[in-house]
């Protein structure tokens, strides 16, 4: 909702006071509370020099605290928070075949791949073809403070797919269409029928 003052944006927030730069004529304090969040207008003069990466004050997110002070940035996570501990490239069958950071892509084996058909069904129905190829992939996450613990731990099993041609309502204008994405694998699915899940269910709002 937009005032003389600035804005407020209704909904959940974490606290936060900061002053951020904004615009050639002012600068905005925000102030989040627990309904709502802030932004106020306040006048250019206060941060000088005016920098769109410069800002002043802290502010508390679901993980993190953030704290800003000029050009000075610092993050403190939160040690319960969960923190992402493995990522593992998976074969069609679903076993394990690397984990390890930078497995992605290219440097994936063509083996571990699949190409299949794929159609996109627009909302006016016209339908957008393509091939699409895919691979599997494991990912982990562990309590922060204690990520040597085996438990508790979240992990999540995807294909991971990327589209030989743009697809959805952006394809060829200056937006762009999607060319990649993920979707969850479920324990007995083949690559092919996580695929078709997603032909079905997925609309790209780009």
């Amino acid at each position: 909702m937009r005032t003389f003052f600035g804005e407020i944006a209704i909904g959940p927030s974490g606290p936060a006071l900061e002053i951020v730069g904004w615009n050639d004529s002012h600068n905005t304090l925000i102030v989040g509370l627990v309904l709502f969040r802030l932004y106020l207008n306040i006048p250019q003069w206060v941060i000088q020099d005016y920098d769109m990466e410069r800002g002043y004050g802290f502010s508390f997110t679901r993980d993190s605290l953030h704290w800003q002070w000029g050009e000075k940035t610092r993050v403190f996570w939160y040690p319960w928070t969960w923190d992402h501990y493995r990522t593992t490239i998976l074969r069609p069958d679903g076993t394990a075949w690397q984990s390890g950071p930078g497995l992605y892509d290219d440097a994936i084996p063509p083996v571990l791949k699949e190409q299949h058909p794929y159609n996109y069904l627009m909302r006016d129905g016209t339908v957008q073809s393509c091939t699409a190829t895919v691979y599997g992939e494991e990912m982990e996450w562990r309590i922060r403070c204690a990520k040597w613990l085996p438990w508790p731990h979240k992990v999540r099993r995807s294909i991971c797919v990327s589209y030989s041609e743009e697809l959805g309502p952006g394809r060829g204008s200056w937006k762009g269409g999607v060319i990649g994405t993920g979707y969850e694998w479920k324990e007995g699915e083949t690559m092919q029928q996580a695929l078709r899940r997603m032909e079905r269910a997925v609309e790209f709002s780009r």
